[in-house]
């Protein structure tokens, strides 16, 4: 109206209802619609204006009309497929707007209703319509969009000539206009399967809908389009296939939500935010690598072990790895402390840590280690440890110098032995094990053990110097060097230096004394032989991390790759080592080219000066110490192997043949230290077998627990023998184990030496004698050192030509032990010429060098001699033991109770008056009078023989025939004849034989000494004659008496239940009858004749019985009657003294 000029005034009805009334009643420019017949009676004229221009309308120019509305007819919107032929037909209706408008207005002026109105017009306008609306109806075969042609068995077909109707397109495919040979009239409708990249899921459509982002259809007629698999996208719409990501290490993730209730925490809002793999992705944006492997460089590279790759995201390193940042697919693991390497993203290290080192290696310059991995300023407390260190490095190695220097004047007790040997056994188990260390990795609790023993080693004694670093920062070149050099250095100068100021300042320069300072060396280098080798191959082991690449276990910033600083350090490493290889070649030459000649030299200081080698191998058995050092060298060389189970496997073979060569050969000085040896050999294996073949996932703990166990159970069992052994120590010191050592020669006193342990134990002493307290050669030079008061010494003859006797004599006069002489009769004090020619007297001598004996010792004890107590014994008449006794004890006139050994009860004292024996049952002991261990003999085999027949109760008198001793022939006599060496041929024997009666005596052989031989009598004859002694009747007793089976009661060389049992057995061949000596087949019994002649012989009749009995065929073993007079005889007086003893 503005463009146009109009006056306007623009009104607003309140409804329709009197908007139609205002129109009606009023002249007005109204706004109303056609066609209509509401305003029908007005006869509105319409204002045309020019068509609708939208471009005038958008810039605000209302010139032309509004766009208006279309009328449209409406129908049912399933119209099409329920009756496709109506809707067809009402699609094709059309009518003239004028043509429609006067229809309108017929009904709007008809008179009956509006319904019938249109009734009646409209069929009246079909009647006279018909050309028109016959071009409305459709054909069978004019099919709408969203059907298609079929033929008549219900196939959809592309052609009218085949079609006889129309069906609705099903899923997946679309109605698409098809024209045909009759022209536009003659097109329709076929259905056509969607393309590739399209879908319809709905029946009956005229179009396919493109796939959309995310999906794809690679076929044609698909109902639905699938998402895009994982590890692919479509980022267009219309896919026929997806694109894909990569290879099989990529996928596609988003960041997703993941509620509490999803992560099992109960809801309690909020939520965590995670990747998760997702299908159908939209863009290659959402590509990412697969879990397990980290985008690098335009890849996905596989993630090591230490690291976590969540694909989309930056790789992230577990606690206890590194890697750079730079080159974050190389990881390393921390080894040796773990927690210097925190993890998270790469380069990320402990505070204070320099993350330009391989693995957090390094500290920061001015900075030091830390417990907590960290590496920290230095404080006081690491200046205080500093000075702590280096004192015990110069005052150790001194200490065990000084200690050397202390024990040189005597040989090392037994207990103190042991100590030393059990520490020395306690430190080598220590370094094996942190060897085991280097070949496996154990677990928690029994890594924390090996840990805390790592003391042994000279890498710790590095570590735990933290303030060095706080002043100088050493290259690992410069630090392999110190290490391997710098402790064994002062481990061999310290005691230098000590033994240079001995010298000078104590011994003023009079002796060197060399041998004692390369004693201590040679201690400290078998000590320190493990740890020393250990750090020089240290550029040889190397731990593999997850990258492959190798660092040295020790040295974590240096790569094991043969260059650099790595080359450097290996040739460090094997130069030195050739110094510990020269040790081995050293040790091979003093064992074996040495040792045999320095032996036969006698040169005792060079024994003591490389007794650090063979101190704790028996005698012999000194091959022992190569091959320790061997054993040992090949236990740390093992680590090298390529694999854990190979280097374990190679210890615990090593460690197989170590215990079977100890078990077999026990080489060890000392019992307690073999065991020992061989329940450590045992652990071991244990702690390697359980780590090699008994470690599933599952059971770590309990195999880590178990393996703990072990090793502090032989730790405890170290120290026990440690404990045990100081504790022996000190109580020797202030109650011995014995009272008296009985050193004597076993062949020329043995019987006297037995004899004085059973005197002196009746009176209360404890006395030792190797028969029956000696277990062990090599401790007997140990209990006379200090388990003994007093060295009691029989001195025979040839005593000093003993090298067991005169080793006594030596350890007890430098011991200071007391020292007591009995010379026998043959004994004679050495002199000085004695001295000078000992060696050729005495060639075996020599062999006490291998206990630390030498010649200028054994010279200065035969010297010694001569200051001592001395008792001179001389077995001539009365008996001389008690008086000896009393000597020993110091119990002057108090003498141990004991039976009569020399006389009977009732005989006189005096030995020129000749005793008689009473007829009565009696047992005697015959023995050589002229020999006193005969003699020494007959006396212990009395005393344990009384105790025996007193426990049988046995009603026989006990004695020992002594000197001229006569015994009535008819005096009923058993006699146990100890035979000794020479004893047949000694007139004081045969006459006491001759004199026994033929009829009622019975002799049993005792055989007290191993080299008696019994005679053979040829032709009834001995080989010699003995004046003064019916030699034809002594022949005929003594066979008589050999037809007896003999018995063995050897105390010169059985022990204390030997001779019981000996005692006992005689005791019991007592308690048997016996055949008296008439009895006895001989090969002279055609000479009895004469025997029986003797005046022994009471009458004719007993000889004639005699006679009978000699010849006839009778069994030696046949029993001898008794009469029951004999059997119930009452004591005789002496024989109640001898009970009631």
């Amino acid at each position: 109206a503005t463009h146009h000029g109009i006056p306007l005034a623009i009104g607003i009805s309140r409804s329709s209802e009197l908007y139609v009334r205002h129109v009606s009643q009023l002249r007005s420019l109204f706004i109303w619609w056609l066609p209509d017949t509401t305003l029908r009676e007005v006869s509105p004229l319409a204002v045309r204006l020019p068509v609708h221009d939208v471009r005038e309308w958008v810039v605000g120019n209302k010139r032309t009309a509004a766009a208006g509305s279309a009328v449209r007819k409406l129908v049912s919107a399933d119209l099409r497929v329920r009756a496709p032929r109506a809707q067809r037909f009402f699609a094709r209706m059309s009518f003239r707007f004028q043509e429609l408008q006067v229809l309108l207005d017929e009904v709007g002026s008809a008179e009956e209703s509006e319904e019938e109105a249109m009734r009646e017009i409209a069929c009246k306008w079909v009647k006279e319509n018909g050309l028109t609306w016959e071009g409305w109806v459709p054909r069978r075969t004019d099919c709408d969009a969203g059907f298609g042609l079929v033929n008549y068995q219900g196939h959809f077909v592309s052609s009218l000539e085949s079609a006889v109707s129309c069906k609705p397109c099903p899923s997946g495919h679309f109605s698409d206009w098809t024209n045909t040979s009759q022209g536009i009239s003659g097109g329709s409708y076929v259905c056509v399967a969607c393309p590739a990249g399209s879908f319809q899921a709905l029946p009956g459509k005229s179009l396919c809908d493109d796939c959309a982002l995310g999906h794809a259809a690679d076929q044609a007629g698909a109902t639905e389009c699938g998402l895009c698999d994982v590890g692919t996208f479509a980022d267009q719409e219309g896919s026929t296939a997806c694109k894909s990501c990569g290879d099989d290490t990529w996928t596609t993730k988003e960041l997703a939500a993941v509620s509490d209730v999803d992560q099992g925490q109960g809801s309690n809002g909020g939520g965590a935010r995670r990747w998760i793999e997702v299908r159908g992705a939209v863009s290659k944006d959402v590509c990412s690598c697969v879990e397990g492997r980290h985008f690098w460089q335009g890849q996905c590279e596989l993630c090591l072990e230490g690291a976590t790759c969540l694909g989309p995201t930056n790789l992230t390193l577990d606690p206890g790895f590194f890697a750079f940042p730079e080159d974050p697919n190389t990881v390393f693991r921390c080894f040796g402390s773990s927690r210097r390497c925190p993890g998270g993203l790469p380069g990320s290290c402990a505070p204070g840590r320099d993350n330009q080192s391989l693995a957090c290696a390094r500290c920061l310059p001015g900075l030091h280690d830390n417990y907590d991995g960290s590496c920290v300023m230095c404080d006081d407390v690491d200046w205080l440890i500093l000075a702590v260190l280096a004192s015990l490095l110069f005052l150790v190695p001194s200490a065990v110098h000084a200690f050397t220097l202390a024990m040189q004047l005597a040989p090392v007790g037994h207990s103190l032995m042991e100590v030393t040997f059990g520490l020395g056994q306690m430190v080598t188990s220590a370094q094996v094990l942190v060897i085991m260390q280097q070949g496996i990795q154990w677990g928690e609790p029994f890594i924390r053990l090996l840990e805390s023993l790592e003391f042994v080693s000279l890498d710790f004694l590095w570590r735990i110097v933290n303030s060095v670093n706080c002043m100088v920062s050493f290259t690992p070149e410069l630090r392999f060097l110190s290490q391997s050099l710098l402790f064994p250095s002062i481990f061999l100068l310290v005691p230098t230096a000590t033994h240079v100021v001995y010298v000078r300042c104590w011994r003023q320069g009079q002796t060197q004394q060399f041998h004692l300072l390369r004693k201590t060396l040679g201690s400290l280098s078998v000590l320190f032989f493990i740890p020393a080798l250990s750090s020089l191959l240290a550029p040889f082991r190397c731990d593999v991390h997850p990258s492959d690449a190798r660092t040295m276990q020790v040295y974590e910033s240096v790569e094991c790759d043969f260059s650099g600083s790595h080359l450097r350090m290996c040739l460090m490493g094997g130069v030195v080592s050739l110094c510990l290889l020269s040790f081995l070649v050293f040790v091979f030459w003093l064992v074996y080219v040495e040792l045999p000649k320095r032996l036969e030299a006698f040169d005792v200081d060079f024994l003591r000066s490389c007794s650090f080698l063979w101190a704790r191998f028996r005698p012999g058995s000194e091959a022992f110490a190569l091959f320790f050092l061997v054993r040992n060298a090949v236990i740390v060389v093992s680590p090298l192997l390529p694999s854990s189970f190979s280097s374990l496997f190679f210890i615990k073979f090593v460690l197989y043949i170590s215990f079977c060569a100890i078990a077999f050969f026990k080489p060890l000085r000392t019992t307690a230290t073999l065991y020992l040896e061989l329940v450590i050999h045992v652990g071991f294996m244990v702690i390697l077998d359980m780590g090699m073949l008994f470690m599933p996932q599952e059971d770590t703990s309990f195999v880590m627990v178990a393996c703990m166990l072990v090793s502090l159970l032989v730790l405890l069992v170290i120290l026990l023998m440690v404990a045990q052994a100081v504790f022996q120590k000190c109580r020797s010191t202030y109650r011995k184990q014995f009272h008296f050592f009985i050193s004597h020669q076993k062949s020329a006193a043995g019987s006297l030496a037995r004899l004085f342990k059973i005197e002196l134990s009746k009176c209360g002493f404890r006395c030792f004698i190797d028969c029956d307290d000696l277990t062990d050669l090599t401790r007997l030079f140990s209990y006379v050192s200090q388990d003994v008061e007093t060295l009691a010494v029989l001195a025979s003859g040839d005593f000093l030509t003993r090298k067991w006797c005169v080793g006594e004599l030596v350890t007890a006069r430098l011991h200071s032990v007391k020292t007591m002489l009995v010379a026998l009769p043959d004994f004679t004090m050495p002199d000085e010429r004695f001295v000078a020619s000992y060696t050729s007297l005495a060639p075996k001598i020599k062999e006490l060098a291998v206990y630390g004996i030498g010649m200028a010792e054994i010279h200065e004890t035969l010297l010694w001699l001569g200051t001592l107590e001395k008792f001179d014994l001389q077995w001539l008449g009365n008996d001389p033991i008690p008086e000896v006794v009393s000597w020993l004890t110091g119990m002057r006139g108090h003498s141990p109770r004991r039976l009569l050994l020399t006389k009977n009860p009732s005989a006189s004292t005096d030995l020129s008056v000749t005793r008689v024996v009473s007829n009565m049952s009696e047992c005697l002991i015959l023995c050589d009078t002229t020999n006193m261990e005969a003699m020494a003999a007959a006396h212990v085999l009395y005393a344990l023989l009384g105790v025996k027949m007193m426990e049988l109760s046995m009603k026989t008198m006990l004695r020992i025939l002594l000197g001229e001793d006569e015994v009535f022939g008819s005096a009923r006599s058993q006699v146990l004849f100890l035979c000794t060496a020479g004893c047949l041929e000694v007139k004081q024997v045969a006459s006491c034989l001759v004199q026994l009666n033929l009829e009622s005596s019975w002799i049993l052989p005792v055989l007290a000494e191993d080299s008696f031989q019994i005679p053979t009598f040829h032709e009834s004859k001995l080989s010699y004659d003995i004046e003064g002694v019916d030699m034809e009747r002594y022949n005929y007793i003594c066979e008589a008496a050999f037809h007896e089976i003999s018995v063995p009661f050897t105390p010169r060389s059985s022990n204390a239940r030997q001779l019981d049992l000996q005692a006992k057995i005689i005791a019991e061949r007592l308690t048997h009858s016996h055949h008296a000596l008439r009895t006895k087949h001989t090969t002279s019994s055609r000479d009895l004749a004469g025997y029986l002649a003797s005046p022994m012989t009471s009458s004719g009749d007993a000889l004639h019985d005699l006679c009978d009995d000699v010849l006839s065929p009778l069994s030696p073993m046949s029993p001898v009657p008794t009469t029951p007079a004999e059997e119930s005889e009452a004591a005789t007086p002496a024989e109640e003294v001898y009970l009631e003893l």
